[in-house]
């Protein structure tokens, strides 16, 4: 009878232990790292491919995290530090703080900021995101910011965060193509951009903008004597500015029968009823030029 006995004790206590094992495994959270992806975002609209970060840049990131009942943007002050100005280091196809850092219980949400690289002279604040003062066309470094990160859970499984990188600068690229009779030919010897500013404050909050721009400068674009087309071509490489309203002068002269017109033109162009370039834009400018003519076309978007 006791042998019975010491069976049934044998067999409850296998019970109580497979019972505790299930609890565990009910209340278990798995530790995951965080770590990051990155990417450069496209400039183009048509266009959505990012583009891969170059993996020899480090840049710099910060972590708050918030309780499941608030969000970011009507509570950022009340986020609590997870991690702050940490730069990251390249690592078998993604990127990792230099100490780890695990996401928190699922009680919580975080949120991520970066920039890169991680030496440029820029700053991140909850109030106003990321920030890069005293900017100077000349000294670029290079500066890109993420798109913020905001009220995200902590994953199901182990994956990283996606960091989209943005340049606050504007791209413009300028296209030319003629409109004349078989026998003139048009040459365009110049394209400028006149008092363009240099320099300036970038703020990432509530949107992404510039302000304080100052020391206006002329940017030469193009310097040469191309024989245009009557398909648009580019002259000259993309240029990269703060987004500003611009002033394009062009240059051009022609021939006629094969002897040159003694008459150099300069144009500024009227841009005021088109798109100005905007912040972490491409804007292509398409031109036709005519001997008499000069216009520019809505860009492409």
């Amino acid at each position: 009878m006791k042998k019975g006995y010491t069976y049934i004790l044998v067999a409850l206590l296998m019970l109580l232990a497979l019972a505790g094992c299930v609890n565990k495994e009910e209340d278990y959270e798995p530790n995951f790292s965080i770590f990051f992806n990155a990417v450069v975002g496209n400039r183009t609209k048509a266009n959505y491919t990012d583009v891969v970060y170059p993996n020899d840049v480090p840049f710099r990131v910060w972590g708050y995290k918030l309780i499941n009942s608030k969000d970011w943007n009507s509570n950022r002050s009340d986020a609590d530090v997870v991690f702050d100005d940490l730069q990251v280091k390249y690592q078998n196809g993604f990127w990792y703080t230099v100490q780890q850092h695990i996401w928190p219980s699922d009680e919580y949400r975080m949120n991520f900021f970066a920039f890169s690289p991680s030496d440029c002279n820029a700053t991140f604040s909850r109030e106003n995101g990321v920030e890069l003062k005293n900017f100077d066309a000349a000294k670029d470094c290079g500066f890109l910011y993420s798109e913020p990160v905001t009220d995200m859970i902590s994953p199901e499984i182990d994956a990283p965060v996606q960091l989209v990188f943005k340049s606050p600068m504007s791209e413009v690229l300028f296209k030319v193509y003629a409109v004349s009779s078989n026998d003139i030919n048009l040459n365009i010897t110049g394209v400028k951009l006149k008092d363009v500013y240099t320099k300036g404050n970038f703020m990432q909050y509530s949107t992404p903008h510039w302000y304080d721009l100052s020391e206006k400068k002329d940017v030469v674009v193009f310097e040469g004597d191309n024989s245009l087309k009557n398909t648009p071509e580019c002259v000259g490489e993309s240029i990269y500015l703060i987004p500003q309203d611009i002033k394009p002068v062009i240059f051009y002269n022609y021939k006629v029968d094969g002897t040159l017109v003694p008459i150099y033109r300069e144009v500024e162009l009227d841009m005021s009823n088109l798109p100005k370039p905007s912040t972490g834009r491409k804007q292509v400018y398409t031109i036709k030029i005519s001997p008499e003519t000069v216009v520019v076309q809505n860009p492409k978007k």
